[in-house]
C-alpha cells in the first residue's frame, strides 16, 4: 500500500524521520502504515478480556492512625479492574514530558499498583519485537510531533493531525500518572504529571481477535460493531497487545483506505519504514470489500467502509483496542 505524504488537515499524515535536535519541534514527517487492529485504537484492535471484562478487585490496602489512647486501623477498598471502562489524560499544555523512569520522591499508590497488575494480567500478550528492531522515535530519529529526550519523550499538543493530545492511564499515583503512550516498542509505559493533563474516563472497547479474524466493538453494554476483518499477511503480521486510538483522518472518495483512517497507537513489529515514515498500525475501510476476512494487509486491519464510518463517529480518542493472537 501506498500512503500519502502529509499534507495538514486532508490525508493522513505520513511521517519521515529526520535528523535533528530532540529538543526543536519536529519538522519530520510521519507515515502512517496501515496496521490496525481495530479501533479501540487501539481502536481499534479491539479490547475485551473475555467475560464481562472485569477483574476480581485489587488488593484492599490498610492504613493504622495511632493515639496515646487508642489505635484505629482504616481498610481502604480496592481499585476497580475493568477491560472496558478506561481512564483517558489529555493535553492542557503545548508541550508534554512522559518520563522513562519513576520520578525521584513519588509516592506510589499500592491500590494502584495493584490494580496496574491486575489489569495487565487480563490483556493480550504484546507480540515480541525483532532483536534489531530500533526504538520509535529515537533521539536521532524523531518523528513529527514525537520526539525521544534524555528524559524519555516528548509530545506535542495538538497531534499532527490536528487532535488532542491523548494517554490511556495505567496507573494513578495521585500528582504523577502511569501512561500508555504512541512508541515502540508497543505497549511502552512511561510518568506523567497530573498538571499537563486533564483525565476523563470512557466505557468504549475495541476487540479484535486475529485467529477468528473479527473486530467488535462496544460502548458500555452496546455493541455498535461486530464484523470481519482483513489482518496481517503472514511476513507483516498485525501485532498483538493493548493499542489504542489516537488520530482520525478522513480519506477521499475511492481511497484504498476507505473512507477514514484511525491511527492507534502502535507500529508493525515486522517493518522499520513505510511509503518513507513510520510504520504505524490503524484501522481503516477499503476499496477492496471482497478481501474482508483475509490475511493480506501490510499490518493494519481492514474493515468494511459502513463500520469504519461508525467508529469514526462513535469512538473517543483514547478508545482502547485489545489485538488477541
Amino acid at each position: 500500500m501506498q500512503h500519502p505524504r502529509f499534507r495538514p488537515h486532508v490525508p493522513f499524515p505520513s511521517a519521515q524521520r529526520q535528523r535533528h535536535s530532540p529538543r526543536q519541534p519536529s519538522r519530520a514527517r510521519h507515515p502512517f502504515v496501515g496496521f490496525v487492529a481495530l479501533l479501540a485504537l487501539l481502536v481499534l484492535a479491539t479490547a475485551c478480556s473475555g467475560d464481562d471484562g472485569t477483574a476480581a478487585p485489587a488488593a484492599s490496602t490498610t492504613t493504622t492512625s495511632m493515639s496515646l489512647a487508642t489505635t484505629t486501623t482504616t481498610t481502604l477498598p480496592p481499585l476497580e479492574v475493568s477491560v472496558s471502562r478506561t481512564t483517558i489524560a489529555t493535553a492542557v499544555v503545548p508541550l508534554v514530558q512522559v518520563y522513562r523512569d519513576q520520578p525521584a520522591g513519588v509516592a506510589l499508590d499500592p491500590r494502584a499498583s495493584d490494580a496496574g497488575a491486575a489489569l495487565d494480567a487480563l490483556l493480550p500478550g504484546r507480540s515480541t519485537l525483532r532483536p534489531d528492531a530500533v526504538p520509535i522515535p529515537t533521539i536521532e530519529g524523531p518523528v513529527q510531533g514525537r520526539r525521544a529526550n534524555d528524559l524519555g519523550w516528548e509530545f506535542d499538543h495538538p497531534t499532527p493531525w490536528s487532535f488532542e493530545l491523548t494517554f490511556v492511564v495505567t496507573e494513578d499515583h495521585g500528582p504523577w500518572l502511569r501512561v500508555l503512550f504512541p512508541v515502540r516498542p508497543n505497549g511502552t509505559q512511561g510518568w506523567v504529571s497530573r498538571d499537563q493533563v486533564r483525565l476523563s474516563t470512557i466505557d468504549a472497547h475495541v476487540r479484535i481477535d486475529l485467529t477468528g479474524r473479527r473486530l467488535v466493538a462496544t460502548i458500555g453494554d452496546e455493541v455498535i460493531a461486530d464484523t470481519a476483518v482483513v489482518i496481517g499477511a503472514p511476513a507483516t503480521p498485525t501485532p498483538t497487545g493493548r493499542l489504542y486510538l489516537t488520530d482520525f483522518d478522513e480519506r477521499p472518495a475511492g481511497s484504498s483506505y476507505g473512507p477514514w483512517i484511525a491511527a492507534l497507537s502502535g507500529y508493525s513489529q515486522a517493518l522499520d519504514e513505510f511509503s518513507g515514515g513510520v510504520p504505524v498500525i490503524a484501522i481503516h475501510g477499503t476499496n477492496n470489500p471482497g478481501a474482508v476476512g483475509e490475511a493480506r494487509s501490510n499490518g493494519c486491519i481492514r474493515v468494511p467502509n459502513d463500520v469504519i464510518r461508525v467508529l469514526r463517529q462513535r469512538l473517543p480518542l483514547g478508545t482502547p483496542v485489545d489485538i488477541w493472537p
